[in-house]
């Protein structure tokens, strides 16, 4: 395309390059027709200021003729128009699905420079120790793990998206079974979820709401507002960290909902930093802020004091089968076993849920 667009803009600069020419030969023919049929002789001054003057757009047009476009828009705006890439999708691919990346935003490098303010390893050496059942209809948004000591058993609690079938759920970690669930409103799109004390806050993706529900009971308690998308959350002890898919994390009071400061993200290549877009699902581990990247295979370790990535770690070997070239049914959701020091990972309608550790 650029190629060809470049041709096309040369070949219509030669073309007026060509009508210059025949405008010169015109303007001169006439200056010897008056002097052979009027006898009138025009001063030397006079001819060679017109012969100048048309030497020196031809020069002009001599050399516009040889540049190539110098934006974007010069090759690729007539011909493909936003409007036309956008009808390719359905309606209600466009509801479910969040906004996709670019190349750029997807291939972050492998190891950036280690932070000074990790707890863990810069360099974590992962271990998988186990998988378990994961409803396949729960389009995963956010995970928290707990451990039921009445029930003397490992529970997560899992909020799941779509327009329709977004719901809040816990199931046994074990076998997977659903030991308490409710329904979402058709017009709320579950996302994010975190746990503080007795309380759990779930996230709407662009309905702006937080709903605050008594653990045990899954009981509203409270809904809050916010501006923009919610997309993940998690608690670090003293302040709710919000994502929206931008490279900006937000730490929010739990009381109220209040902004309290904002940290961007950023990782280095090639001597210099660059904004982590996309940061979607969210667990704080080990002083840590982990994030999962959207539509990717990776988790990117955060320091929570900079916004410097500490590490990726590329999670690909997990992603089932039929799921290996989709943009929707990606890795998505992350909970943390913290006595026990596990790390709980799925995706969106995955079929299992895998145990993590490290050495």
């Amino acid at each position: 395309m650029m190629k060809n667009s470049t041709l096309k803009i040369a070949s219509g600069r030669q073309k007026l390059f060509c009508r210059q020419v025949v405008l010169f030969l015109s303007r001169a023919v006439p200056l010897r027709r008056m002097t052979m049929t009027h006898g009138y002789v025009p001063s030397c001054p006079f001819i060679l200021s017109r012969i100048a003057n048309q030497i020196f757009l031809l020069l002009v047009l001599l050399s516009a003729s040889e540049l190539s476009p110098t934006s974007v828009s010069d090759c690729y705006g007539q011909e493909f128009p936003h409007s036309e890439l956008n009808r390719e999708e359905s309606q209600q691919e466009t509801q479910d699905r969040k906004p996709r990346q670019t190349e750029t935003e997807t291939d972050p490098p492998t190891v950036p420079e280690a932070s000074p303010n990790t707890v863990l390893p810069a360099q974590l050496k992962l271990k998988f120790h186990a998988k378990y059942p994961h409803t396949p209809s729960a389009y995963c948004q956010g995970l928290y793990y707990e451990y039921d000591a009445v029930g003397k058993r490992g529970i997560l609690y899992e909020s799941t998206g779509r327009y329709g079938r977004s719901q809040l759920r816990c199931t046994d970690l074990k076998t997977g079974k659903s030991l308490s669930e409710i329904n979402l409103a058709a017009d709320f799109f579950g996302e994010g979820l975190a746990v503080v004390n007795n309380r759990i806050y779930q996230l709407t993706w662009q309905e702006r709401t937080c709903f605050v529900y008594d653990k045990q009971t899954f009981r509203l308690l409270d809904e809050f507002r916010y501006p923009g998308e919610g997309w993940g959350l998690a608690w670090d002890g003293s302040s709710l960290i919000m994502s929206d898919g931008s490279d900006t994390l937000r730490f929010l009071d739990p009381q109220n909902f209040r902004r309290q400061k904002t940290l961007r993200v950023t990782y280095k290549e090639k001597g210099r930093r660059k904004p982590l877009k996309m940061l979607n699902e969210l667990e704080y581990i080990e002083g840590e802020i982990w994030a999962n990247i959207y539509q990717t295979t990776k988790i990117a370790r955060i320091d929570p004091k900079t916004g410097d990535v500490i590490q990726f770690l590329d999670f690909a070997a997990l992603v089932p089968g039929e799921y290996k070239n989709s943009v929707d049914y990606v890795l998505n959701g992350i909970a943390y076993d913290a006595e026990n020091h596990r790390v709980f990972l799925t995706g969106k309608c995955w079929p299992l849920l895998y145990e993590i550790g490290w050495e």
